[in-house]
C-alpha cells in the first residue's frame, strides 16, 4: 500500500493511516515504524547470537526467562514486541548487558571480541 507518491515509501503495516495520524507527516510515521522494525531485527539477531554463543536452545532460554519457546522464536525473528522487563530478562539469562542486545556491530567483529576476551581470561 503506497502512502504517498511524494515519499515513494511502501507501508509495512496495513494500519499505517492510524499510526500516521499521531505524527505530523506520513513520512515520520513510516520512518518510526521502519526504525522500530530495524531495532526488533537487531535485538532478535543478538538474542540468537548470544544464545548460540552459550550453546543454549530456545527451550532452555524459555525456561530461564519464564517465556514460551514460541515467543523466543518470534523475538529472534524480529516479530516479537518486547517490553523493557523482557529485555532485562533476556539480558540476565544470556549474561550480557541490555546494551549488547541492541548492538548493531557485525557478528564477525563480535566473535573476534569474544575470542579476545576468552584469551585474556585464560592468560
Amino acid at each position: 500500500m503506497l502512502i504517498s507518491k511524494n515519499y515513494g515509501i511502501r507501508a509495512l503495516y496495513s494500519n499505517v493511516s492510524d499510526v500516521s495520524s499521531c505524527y505530523k507527516t506520513p513520512r515520520t510515521a513510516i520512518l518510526k515504524l521502519v526504525m522500530a522494525m530495524y531495532l526488533r531485527k537487531i535485538f532478535g539477531k543478538n538474542v540468537r547470537y548470544y544464545r548460540f554463543l552459550r550453546s543454549m536452545t530456545q527451550e532452555k532460554l524459555a525456561e530461564l526467562t519464564d517465556l514460551s519457546s514460541r515467543y523466543i522464536s518470534n523475538v529472534e525473528n524480529g516479530e516479537g514486541n518486547v517490553s523493557l522487563d523482557t529485555i532485562e530478562l533476556f539480558a540476565k539469562a544470556l549474561n550480557v548487558s541490555c546494551r549488547d542486545l541492541f548492538d548493531a556491530t557485525p557478528k564477525e567483529v563480535k566473535a573476534a571480541k569474544v575470542n579476545l576476551q576468552k584469551e585474556t581470561i585464560k592468560a
